[in-house]
C-alpha cells in the first residue's frame, strides 16, 4: 500500500496482523448448541514496516455475542 504523508512524501507500508479467538464461555461450561449468550477473548499481534521504520502492536477485547435468531448472532465488541 502506498500511502502519502503531510509532508508529501509517498512510501511503500506493509502490514501484517494475526488473531486468536476463544470462546470463554465454552470454554468454562462446555458446548451448548442453544445457548443465548456467549463472551470470546481475542488477542492479536502485528507488524508495520515502512520507510526503515518497524512498528510492532499488540491488541486484545472482549466480544459478547446473543442469539437473536437460529442463524443470526449480535455481537458488541
Amino acid at each position: 500500500m502506498t500511502q502519502t504523508t503531510p509532508s508529501g512524501t509517498s512510501g511503500l507500508y506493509l502490514y501484517g496482523h494475526a488473531d486468536y479467538l476463544v470462546n470463554i464461555t465454552n470454554s468454562i461450561w462446555g458446548y451448548t448448541p442453544n445457548r443465548k449468550f456467549q463472551l470470546n477473548g481475542y488477542y492479536g499481534v502485528g507488524l508495520v514496516h515502512g520507510n526503515g521504520d518497524n512498528e510492532f502492536c499488540l491488541s486484545a477485547g472482549l466480544q459478547a455475542g446473543t442469539r437473536i435468531a437460529p442463524f443470526c448472532t449480535a455481537l458488541l465488541d
